[in-house]
């Protein structure tokens, strides 16, 4: 996964931390939710992402063998045999 992704997860997993910290300072009140559940649930979704981001290893393993039995049944293409075909959509209204 690009590095700037995980910078989007962790920069969300951030901004739900601190909305919940806000919540919790303006009502004067933190529930279990958000002293424990929300940091939990976060940190799990992060790690089954990394976890899934690497398919030959971790703790979940996924066979690779319906891809692999999905590119030997498809037949292969040659540049040259292909043809585009060219559409006139005609003008555009705006």
């Amino acid at each position: 996964m690009p590095g700037a992704v995980w910078l989007l997860v962790l920069g969300v997993a951030a901004c739900a931390c601190c909305a919940s910290g806000y919540g919790a300072g303006a009502s004067g009140t933190r529930g279990s939710f958000s002293n424990i559940a929300l940091p939990l649930l976060i940190a799990v979704v992060i790690t089954l992402i990394a976890d899934l981001d690497r398919p030959r290893g971790g703790l979940i393993l996924i066979s690779q063998q319906p891809m692999l039995d999905l590119k030997d049944s498809c037949p292969q293409l040659r540049t040259e045999t292909l043809q585009f075909k060219r559409y006139d959509l005609g003008p555009i209204d705006r």
